[in-house]
C-alpha cells in the first residue's frame, strides 16, 4: 500500500520509531527530535570569533565555520536516511532522503509540518494507476556512478521509473507509459527562452514531493542539490515534448519556479546546464537548433538507463527566505505531452545556509565529471 500523506505528528512518530545514529541527531548535544524543542529550549549561548551566539532552538547553518545549534560541533552534518530502502513509500521517507530531518514539534517550533506525494499540479495521485505512480519515486544509494551528496540516500523522482538499470522495477527510459495526466504546477511558466516559439505541452506521467516547513529563527536561506537526466537528448530538443523539472515556492509573487539557468530557461533538455552528453563526431553536438559542448562527457550516464542521452550533473539552488516564516516547497518532474522519452531527477543535501542575494542555481562544488 502506498501512503500518500503524512502530518507532522506522523512524521515525528516515524522519526522516533526509526531512530537515528549518532551521526544523525537533529540538534547535536540536545538529542535529536526529542531535544530542546522550539520555544522551550535553553536559548542562545555566547558565540566565538566571528560567529553569532549559538542557539539550541536554531538550526545548524551549513559551511559557516560555526556551531550554530550548541551541539559542540562546528558545521555539524545532520542526516536521517541511513535506514531507508529504495521502495519506501511514506512521504516522510522522501523528505529524509533529501536530508530534511526535523519535524516541527509545536506551532512555535521550526521544521517540517507536512509532506505529500502529489501530481505536478497538486492533484492527488491517480487511484487507478497507483503502482505506476509509486515507481516514480525511489530512495537511492546511487544512480550509475552518481552518489548522494548528503547522507547515504537521495530522492529520485521520475516521469518513468525512479530506478537505474540494476534496480527492481526498472522500465526502459524510452517511455514508460503510466497512463495519467495532470495540470501544470501553479505559478509555473513553461516558456523556454532558448527555444522561441516552442512551448512544452501539458504534464503527463508526473510526480511531485510537496513539503511545508517552518523556517528556523537563525536561517536566512536554504539550499539543495539536484541532477537532471533526460532521454529527450538529442531527439526532442526545443520540442513541445521536452520534459521539465521545477521546484516551486508557493509564496513567490509570480513565476514560482526556483530552478533555471543563466538565461532563465527552466530545467529541461534545452538548459545550458545540460553538460553530460555526447554524439558521433563530437562534442560539440548540435540538436534542435542548439549546440551542446558536453564538458562532463558521458560517464555519469552509464548504468542509469540514460546511456546516449543527456544530464546536467549536480547543480545547487540557493533561495533566500525569512526566519520564522512558513513555506511550501514542491519538487516536480513530468513528461510533456506524451509518455515517450522519460526523465529522472536526483535531489539531495537540503540545508539551511547564509545567503543575502537572489535565487540562484549554479554548478555544485566538487561534482563528478
Amino acid at each position: 500500500m502506498v501512503v500518500l500523506r503524512s502530518s507532522f505528528f506522523a512524521f515525528l512518530c516515524f522519526a522516533v520509531l526509526a531512530g537515528c545514529g549518532s551521526e544523525e541527531t537533529q540538534s547535536g548535544g540536545s538529542g535529536g527530535v526529542g531535544g530542546s524543542g522550539g520555544s522551550g529550549g535553553a536559548g542562545a549561548t555566547g558565540g566565538t570569533g566571528g560567529c553569532a551566539p549559538c542557539d539550541q532552538d536554531g538550526a545548524e547553518i551549513a559551511d559557516n565555520g560555526c556551531d550554530d545549534n550548541c551541539s559542540g560541533t562546528i558545521d555539524e552534518k545532520i542526516t536521517c536516511d541511513s535506514t531507508l530502502t529504495i521502495d519506501g513509500d511514506l512521504p516522510v521517507d522522501g523528505a529524509r532522503a533529501i536530508d530534511v530531518c526535523k519535524p516541527a514539534e509545536s506551532e512555535l517550533d521550526w521544521g517540517v509540518t507536512r509532506v505529500d506525494y502529489t501530481l505536478p499540479g497538486g492533484e492527488d495521485p491517480p487511484a487507478a494507476q497507483m503502482d505506476a505512480f509509486a515507481l516514480g519515486h525511489g530512495l537511492l544509494d546511487g544512480f550509475g556512478s552518481t552518489s548522494p551528496r548528503g547522507g547515504l540516500h537521495m530522492l529520485a523522482l521520475s516521469s518513468g521509473t525512479a530506478r537505474d538499470v540494476d534496480d527492481p522495477g526498472y522500465q526502459s527510459t524510452a517511455g514508460f507509459d503510466k497512463g495519467y495526466a495532470s495540470g501544470q504546477p501553479s505559478g509555473f511558466s513553461p516558456d523556454v527562452p532558448a527555444c522561441p516559439g516552442t512551448t512544452p505541452a501539458g504534464p503527463r506521467d508526473g510526480i511531485a514531493l510537496s513539503l511545508e516547513l517552518r523556517v528556523p529563527p537563525n536561517a536566512s536561506a536554504f539550499a539543495f542539490d539536484f541532477a537532471f537526466f533526460t532521454r529527450d537528448f538529442p531527439d526532442v530538443v526545443c520540442s513541445e515534448f521536452s520534459d521539465l523539472f521545477a521546484v516551486l515556492l508557493a509564496s513567490a509573487p509570480a513565476d514560482r519556479n526556483l530552478t533555471f539557468d543563466e538565461a532563465g530557461n527552466p530545467i529541461g533538455v534545452h538548459s545550458a546546464f545540460l553538460e553530460a552528453c555526447g554524439c558521433d563526431g563530437g562534442p560539440p553536438c548540435d540538436a534542435g537548433g542548439l549546440t551542446f559542448d558536453c564538458p562532463l562527457g558521458e560517464m555519469i550516464l552509464l548504468s542509469t538507463g540514460y546511456e546516449g542521452a543527456g544530464a546536467t550533473g549536480w547543480l545547487t539552488t540557493v533561495v533566500p527566505t525569512v526566519s520564522g516564516s512558513e513555506i511550501q516547497l514542491t519538487f516536480a518532474i513530468w513528461d510533456s505531452g506524451d509518455a515517450v522519452f522519460d526523465s529522472t531527477v536526483l535531489i539531495d543535501n537540503f540545508r539551511w545556509v547564509e545567503h543575502e542575494g537572489d535565487v540562484m542555481t549554479r554548478r555544485s562544488e566538487g561534482r563528478q565529471r
